[in-house]
């Protein structure tokens, strides 16, 4: 135990200054339940955790270098940097980070709270898409809703020949062999043909964590000389064996 001093916030961790315990880094997943999750921590003040004006006072982790800059109060500035491991996360771990085991332990709650098809913040995914696309089910997550665009894109690196295309953006995990990620689309819902017709545009990663995010973009343009079509685009997440 320590006395806490300055804490900076900055791409979705908290970097707490604590005296005599040092620097103590703290994940923002889950802050909408009220929870902070300590990730890493460095003790600039080993000799004793003592309640005093001691050691760590502040921190700067803003570096475009990702160095983070520790201010100790008797040892002086020290330089650390922040490795997050990298892990795939299974559907237990992430039921794990999210519900209490006194919660996963209650049969009663399957279908309302920790169930598949549970959607226990009422935001319109179940906890198979939450936890599919790496979302908090406790917090309504609709900025973790795939999202929709259209963009020129020229497919042979052509400006002349850009075209309008429909794309379709989301997180999704890295290297989880039973998950299946499939953008389709049909031109109605009146008898509506879904058709699986995108292919990967863009992906990029995100550090620290086991997922990323991908765009796909349609096969053929939206319009080609002609009024612009009508689209219907959804995500389609498959599993393709048992959890």
């Amino acid at each position: 135990m320590s006395i806490d001093h300055n804490l900076y916030i900055h791409d979705g961790f908290v970097y707490a200054a604590n005296y005599t315990t040092g620097l103590r880094v703290l994940s923002v997943d889950a802050i909408g339940e009220g929870k902070l999750g300590e990730v890493a921590w460095v003790d600039t003040h080993p000799a004793d955790d003592e309640l005093s004006f001691k050691g760590a006072w502040s921190v700067y982790p803003f570096f475009e270098s990702e160095t983070i800059v520790i201010s100790d109060i008797n040892e002086g500035l020290i330089l650390a940097r922040l490795t997050v491991r990298e892990y795939d996360e299974d559907l237990t771990q992430w039921r794990e980070r999210y519900f209490s085991p006194e919660t996963l332990a209650n049969p009663a709650l399957e279908n309302t709270i920790w169930g598949l098809e549970a959607d226990p913040d009422d935001d319109g995914m179940n906890n198979f898409l939450e936890f599919a696309l790496d979302s908090n089910p406790s917090v309504k997550s609709f900025g973790a809703y795939p999202k929709f665009g259209i963009e020129n894109i020229s497919p042979d690196g052509s400006e002349e020949a850009e075209s309008a295309y429909a794309t379709l953006s989301f997180r999704q995990r890295k290297s989880i062999d039973y998950l299946r990620y499939e953008p389709v689309s049909t031109k109605s819902l009146q008898n509506p043909a879904w058709v699986s017709n995108f292919v990967v545009h863009e992906i990029e990663e995100l550090p620290g964590e086991s997922v990323e995010r991908v765009t796909y973009r349609s096969l053929e343009p939206l319009q080609d000389g002609s009024p612009l079509q009508s689209l219907f685009v959804r995500l389609r997440v498959v599993k393709t064996e048992p959890f």
